[in-house]
């Protein structure tokens, strides 16, 4: 990780493919939201800016919403779309994985 807060920079491992560079754009706590530009990747698409929004749906539930704007490199923007929204649902899936992990030891 370089530095810290906005514009702080990480690597990202992939489980098996070269990481990922990322760059922290917004962070909000009070809204609980953030925003981070991939600066490297082997994705087919540049110029990726990323939102993260969390809202608490009450009851222990709490709602995900990711969002981001890209260019596609050499495929069909619906393609990448599709792409981009596997990753997603892998991230939460694995967040899901994780979190229930915590409460049930």
């Amino acid at each position: 990780m370089e530095g810290h807060g906005v514009g702080a920079v990480r690597s990202v491992g992939g489980d098996d493919g070269p990481p990922v560079r990322e760059r922290l754009e917004a962070y909000d706590p009070e809204n609980h939201t953030f925003s981070y530009a991939m600066l490297e990747s082997p994705f087919p698409f540049t110029d990726y800016v990323a939102t993260v929004r969390l809202r608490d749906l009450g009851g222990g539930r709490t709602s995900i919403e990711w969002s981001s704007t890209f260019q596609p490199r050499g495929l069909p923007t619906e393609q990448v779309a599709r792409m981009i929204e596997g990753i997603y649902q892998m991230f939460v899936g694995r967040l899901k994985e994780t979190l229930a992990s915590s409460h049930h030891p």
